[in-house]
């Protein structure tokens, strides 16, 4: 009884690898990257749509994206390779006041591994956390046109203000006051030309002073003095001898 309830097991786990291995292995997915990291407000980035077969042959992807129209919007989007661009209403559109954007297109011959789908170029609007993501109205068609895709890609930027550098004025040196000693002049010499003679007559300027006593004056003077002492000497003989 023991080795019929061991074999039940083993027929169970055989079944149940049976039926979810292959579902595992048939579940395609898309992918979303980016090489940018952050971002600010006014500039671009880019983002790749990847789609993957696992194995499987797929022929047609349908992605949409959805996005935040506030912060961001799609300015672009290019297809890569042998894509065949499905344009009929509703399988293309880029609507940036809602914040969507979905992209059909096939693949001849089919592929069974990762494939680029495309390139959307968004424009960041403001700052804020930007998060895009693929939703359930995305597939990938097998050649029966079943989606077997199961794994749904997201994208991840942060848009903040740039920091901005400022480099502080140079300090001014305080000037060194020196003083300088007083230097007396000397007295102005001032030349003068004689237009007759055509030489210079340094003539030095001086205080004002007592104008001084020429010796012919002082001459005059003692005549004078001796004449009038000559006289007063008669005179005082005279009125002695009478």
């Amino acid at each position: 009884m023991y080795k019929n309830n061991k074999r039940k097991i083993l027929i169970s786990v055989f079944l149940f690898l049976a039926i979810v291995v292959p579902q595992i292995t048939l579940a395609s997915a898309i992918s979303l990257r980016s090489s940018t990291s952050t971002t600010e407000p006014g500039k671009t980035f880019s983002l790749s749509i990847y789609a993957n077969g696992s194995g499987v042959a797929s022929y047609t992807a349908g992605v949409t994206l959805k996005f935040p129209a506030d912060l961001v919007s799609v300015e672009s989007f290019n297809y890569s390779g042998p894509w065949i661009p499905i344009t009929a209403s509703g399988y293309d559109t880029i609507d940036n006041t809602s914040g969507s954007l979905i992209k059909t297109a096939g693949y001849p011959n089919g592929f069974t591994n990762e494939v680029l789908v495309g390139t959307a170029l968004f424009k960041v609007k403001k700052t804020g956390a930007i998060t895009i993501t693929t939703n359930q109205a995305s597939y990938i068609l097998d050649v029966d046109s079943n989606s077997t895709l199961k794994t749904y890609g997201s994208f991840s930027v942060t848009s903040s203000t740039p920091v901005v550098k400022t480099t502080p004025p140079p300090s001014t040196p305080t000037p060194t006051v020196t003083t300088k000693p007083v230097v007396k002049k000397p007295a102005t010499t001032v030349d003068t030309k004689d237009s007759s003679k055509n030489d210079s007559v340094a003539t030095q300027v001086t205080p004002e002073t007592t104008p001084a006593v020429l010796p012919e004056n002082k001459e005059k003077t003692k005549s004078i003095i001796l004449f009038f002492g000559i006289i007063i000497s008669a005179i005082s003989a005279y009125l002695g001898f009478q």
